[in-house]
């Protein structure tokens, strides 16, 4: 690919360069092979200089001012005399190849692409930031044909950089989107096999996508992906202790249920295996006893809460429990014990904050058709999800800010009824019907736009 750019043009036709700068690390390679000898300073010096090095790679200025919006506003700003040069940024030397490739993509007049996915996500890349629209198309389509056969670093590289937005032309947005679903699909079903993601590139390309576990749980697609995930890539990848990514405990308990809820056939040495990654201790009471009446899984883990009290109101008998299970002749509690709660009792190398950081949620409810309530998408937040409800109080209506454990069971809420508004008299109850009327303060095309801001009261 690297003498390729002078068989597509001629060399009277290089009108410009594109010109790379890379940083130390990149630029200082090949110099840094040249100055082995320690003694020898003036080579040292020189491969110091080299590490500014700019590299020009040939272009033809019609060409790529043909293709890209940006190329025409860089060259609307040459003047009679100056370089033709296009200055820009370069990261790596596997990034200079990327950019080769894009060069070869406009000189060829839109027929040279790559065929490794890798090489075509990069140039889908590149291509974006310099707003080279045939080559973003070229290359989601060149993909979308290759998509069953992707691999699930390919997968996630794709999902991820798609689901930023790819281009403001509505066509190859449409076909982008299309793509990001094929990978999204590829990829479920790629983590679901036999020993699926155990290379250490791929683990850690999944624990990028997942991100912190409480984003992870605000996220439709991936609360998808998460719930497909088998148990040993949880058990030893995601929630190895130095994987976890998570505000508070309480997180990592709400996204291990979630994964366990509804699962057909989940035994209670399946339970533990997931469920000893978590520090129990450190999940404020209420809230563990909250989840252990919500969740089929907890009861089934502890059916008598025998452990969840423990954790809760006897923190100081952690010790002496530790000691027994550490113990040569265990007994047999000790030994059932250390089998559930096998690290609870062993702090993180970093450990959780105790209480989640204030957060804000913007909600909307949608005008309902025929039901007098409309509850907004729900908002994963310290433990719980929360959601605003709209609903009809007799003629009025009330706004609550509704608490729930799982996205399903509502144990809470709090709110305001009736609505009002100003008028001449004072403040006035909004009827139902004019609450989402046309002449409304609060309804703007069919939808009532929110925002709450959540934050755990101190002392708390």
């Amino acid at each position: 690919m690297s003498q390729l750019l002078d068989f597509l043009l001629p060399a009277e036709d290089h009108d410009a360069h594109l010109v790379l700068v890379l940083p130390p690390e990149a630029a200082g390679e090949r110099a840094r092979s040249k100055a082995r000898c320690p003694f020898d300073a003036k080579r040292r010096k020189s491969s110091k200089a080299a590490i500014q090095r700019r590299m020009a790679l040939p272009a033809n200025s019609t060409t790529l001012k043909t293709f890209s919006q940006k190329f025409r506003d860089w060259a609307a700003r040459w003047t009679e005399g100056d370089a033709r040069e296009y200055v820009v940024q370069c990261r790596d030397e596997a990034e200079v190849a990327t950019y080769r490739q894009l060069l070869a993509f406009m000189h060829s007049m839109a027929k040279e692409l790559p065929q490794d996915p890798m090489e075509l996500l990069g140039l889908l890349v590149l291509a974006r930031e310099h707003a080279v629209e045939a080559a973003v198309m070229g290359c989601v389509q060149r993909l979308q044909g290759q998509a069953n056969g992707l691999p699930a670093t390919a997968c996630m590289g794709l999902w991820s950089a798609l689901g930023t937005g790819v281009s403001g032309e509505a066509a190859i947005q449409a076909a982008a989107d299309k793509l990001a679903e094929a990978c999204f699909d590829r990829l479920c079903t790629l983590v679901q096999a036999e020993g699926a993601l155990q290379d250490a590139v791929e683990q850690r390309a999944l624990l990028q996508l997942l991100g912190p576990l409480q984003d992870m749980l605000n996220d439709e697609r991936l609360r998808k992906l998460w719930r497909v995930l088998p148990l040993a890539l949880l058990r030893d990848c995601v929630l190895e202790d130095g994987n976890v990514q998570a505000d508070t405990e309480a997180t990592v308990l709400a996204a291990c249920l979630h994964w366990a809820e509804g699962r057909e056939g989940m035994t209670t040495e399946q339970l533990s295996e997931l469920l000893c990654r978590i520090r129990f201790p450190s999940i404020p009471a209420a809230t563990l006893l909250t989840y252990h009446r919500t969740f089929k899984g907890l009861q089934l883990f502890d059916p008598d809460r025998e452990l969840l009290l423990r954790a809760i109101t006897a923190p100081e008998l952690w010790a002496g429990l530790h000691a027994a299970m550490a113990s040569d002749a265990q007994s047999a509690e000790a030994a059932a014990l250390k089998a559930k709660c096998e690290r609870w009792w062993q702090p993180r190398e970093a450990p959780l904050a105790g209480q989640a950081a204030p957060a804000i949620f913007d909600f909307k409810c949608s005008k309902p058709e025929r039901a007098e309530r409309c509850v907004s998408d729900a908002y994963y937040w310290n433990g719980y999800h929360w959601s605003a409800l709209v609903a009809k109080q007799g003629n009025d209506v009330g706004v609550f800010l509704v608490c729930s454990v799982g996205r399903k069971h509502t144990f809470q809420a709090w709110g305001c009824a009736p609505v009002t508004h100003p008028s001449a008299a004072g403040r006035e109850a909004l009827s139902w019907d004019a609450f989402w009327g046309d002449a409304s303060p609060y309804c703007r095309d069919g939808a009532v736009r929110g925002r709450f801001a959540l934050s755990v009261p101190k002392g708390s």
